[in-house]
């Protein structure tokens, strides 16, 4: 199985954006580089995880204050909360 491509907050934001507005799967891989599954998984994660366009404030407060890197997956295939807080 490939390597699952990490996104940064920057990148799931602006997806989930793209999403709820309406762009196909294909375009928003194309403005955001990255491959069309990536988008299609991220999308279907995010929806698993209930997460949709806008975001809550929390959570677009607490983006804001772990910048752009990247969210590292656990072993499950989603984001483990210590790539969240920045714990070890």
């Amino acid at each position: 199985m490939p390597k699952r491509r990490r996104l940064t907050m920057r990148q799931l934001r602006q997806l989930l954006r793209l999403s709820a507005d309406g762009i196909s799967v294909r375009d928003i891989a194309t403005m955001l580089g990255i491959a069309r599954t990536t988008v299609q998984d991220n999308i279907e994660r995010a929806t698993a995880a209930g997460l949709s366009w806008p975001l809550p404030a929390e959570l677009t407060e607490m983006f804001s204050n772990i910048g752009s890197s990247p969210v590292r997956a656990s072993s499950k295939g989603y984001a483990d909360a210590s790539s969240l807080t920045g714990a070890r």
